[in-house]
């Protein structure tokens, strides 16, 4: 359902997300996704987020509306956040959740890489 991974060097949190979530797969998600950023010592704006959603459909209109409730406030937050995401439809699915963020979505892990890595 979802792999978090964070690498320190780079200050960069890692997300991989997939198949179909329900709420309280959201909300376990959350409370480890905060875990392991407040766990680095991160603040707002010190890290980078990269969520790969290749694996991750449209999803059910609760999680999403919930989801999108997380993403509004959530802290720290990121500088960046790059989402990889291929389907079209997630993609409008997301853009709908994700506002107030500096968010670029990319196809390919090597360029929301090379994006984050910019200052």
């Amino acid at each position: 359902m979802y792999e978090i991974s964070l690498d320190k060097d780079r200050k960069l949190l890692r997300v991989v997300m997939t198949g179909l979530w329900d709420i309280q797969t959201l909300d376990r998600f959350e409370v480890e996704r905060e875990a392991a950023v407040r766990g680095a010592g991160w603040r707002s704006g010190e890290y980078g987020y990269l969520l790969d959603l290749r694996g991750h459909p449209v999803q059910p209109r609760d999680v999403s509306a919930k989801g999108g409730e997380y993403y509004r406030t959530f802290q720290p937050r990121p500088r960046k956040l790059a989402l990889i995401i291929t389907s079209a439809l997630a993609r409008m699915q997301v853009t709908r959740v994700i506002k107030g963020m500096q968010e670029r979505f990319f196809d390919n892990e090597e360029a929301a890489l090379a994006w984050l890595a910019e200052e």
